[in-house]
């Protein structure tokens, strides 16, 4: 299989999308706000917190639970350990981070830092004669004011697995690769953890505060790109985690996290191996975005006898508002051509992960974009009934807003 980004997605827009602007756009020119690097806030690393019903969490994270809780005669759990002895390497000229105290509240040393493992999801599909096997790990670095129990803000994570296997894989051999992927060598969460960490600037001041507040999806779109235990609202999910992701990355901010399924009045809780319960307040936001995935589209664009072409396109509106003022500062529906090259030979073809894939790479180009679009782009790309660079332009001042 062959992905490509190159001259397809654009064949794809002439293809299977009608009424793309065409007005010319102005290219803006805004540079990213520099931050005060002078200071360096003193932050403590409290541990693992598993997100949800803390009941539940044998459930909802099987084979993450035995790494985040002490087994044995263990003091601490392994990835407690792991998370420590890797922080304490971190270089970073905005925080100093310290992994193994609980912090002075009395001195004003309150700022600590937890990671939240919002899902642990694994898969097993059989295509054609093999098993394909994902694993991934989803979760959030939060930063909060200890003696105020409320949340500063997210920076959200991920870490995937992704294998082949000629059976299926019984329950051990998952829970070992699970392992591997927190702790492993290669591509572990951890090492996503202490990537995040070594670029953190935590803003204690009073920021403004940005969280995604709504996501749209029809049943009939979420159906092209559920799996058999899905529903509506894990896609709803699914989606808003990569907006955080790509928007806390690409621009170097804090998130509210979105609060589906999650929190309940205003509050987040963090549940610590060690018995620690913090029930955390969720500061209400002063910017909101709302996401509505509008179409899935997917059409053969060309081949020959040996070979297909599919585009997969989506189309998404993004919509960023300031509550308190009734103002909004983008409101644009954003585009991404994927073009998929597949062998004829190959008896099924796996279109759900074609489409994730292409809803991925819309929301890691749109957040990318916001600093300095590209005119080419906006006009390709990018619809709405007011000017798009102008709105983009916006929405980059309410970015640095909440930095």
């Amino acid at each position: 299989m062959k992905i490509s980004y190159s001259l397809f997605t654009y064949l794809l827009i002439g293809l299977l999308i009608s009424g793309c602007s065409s007005s010319p756009t102005k290219n803006s020119e805004i540079h990213n706000q520099i931050q005060n690097s002078s200071q360096v806030t003193k932050v403590y690393f409290s541990g693992f917190s598993l997100s949800g019903d803390f009941d539940k969490s044998k459930v909802n994270f099987p084979y993450t639970y035995p790494l985040v809780t002490p087994q044995g005669d263990q003091k601490i759990s392994i990835l407690d350990q792991t998370a420590q002895i890797a922080l304490k390497k971190v270089r970073n000229p905005h925080l100093e981070i310290i992994a193994n105290d609980s912090g002075d509240i009395e001195k004003g040393q309150a700022i600590a830092t937890a990671v939240v493992l919002d899902s642990e999801d694994v898969s097993q599909e059989k295509v054609d004669e093999f098993f394909h096997v994902v694993i991934t790990l989803r979760g959030q670095i939060i930063a909060f004011n200890m003696k105020e129990m409320k949340m500063i803000g997210s920076y959200p994570l991920t870490a995937e697995l992704i294998d082949t296997s000629k059976h299926k894989l019984n329950d051990q051999e998952l829970a070992k690769l699970v392992k591997e992927l927190h702790v492993g060598a290669n591509q572990s969460f951890i090492k996503e953890i202490v990537k995040r960490f070594s670029k953190l600037s935590i803003n204690t001041g009073d920021t403004r505060k940005i969280q995604i507040k709504k996501v749209t999806v029809s049943n009939n779109t979420a159906k092209l790109i559920e799996k058999s235990n899905q529903t509506n609202a894990d896609i709803q999910n699914l989606i808003a985690r990569n907006f955080e992701k790509y928007l806390s990355i690409n621009q170097n901010v804090a998130i509210l996290p979105f609060t589906k399924d999650q929190s309940v009045g205003g509050r987040f809780p963090l549940h610590f191996s060690n018995g620690d319960i913090f029930n955390l307040q969720i500061p209400s936001p002063d910017f909101t975005v709302s996401l509505e995935l509008k179409k899935l589209i997917k059409a053969r664009v060309g081949g020959n006898s040996a070979e297909n072409i599919f585009g997969y396109v989506s189309v998404m509106n993004v919509k960023a508002e300031q509550p308190e003022m009734g103002s909004t500062s983008i409101d644009v529906d954003v585009r991404n051509g994927l073009s998929v090259t597949e062998p004829k030979s190959i008896r099924s073809v796996d279109d759900k992960a074609h489409f994730i894939e292409s809803i991925i790479q819309l929301v890691k180009t749109f957040t990318l974009q916001i600093n300095n679009p590209e005119s080419e782009w906006l006009d390709t790309w990018v619809e709405s009934k007011n000017d798009s660079a102008e709105q983009f332009e916006q929405f980059l001042e309410v970015i640095n807003k909440c930095k």
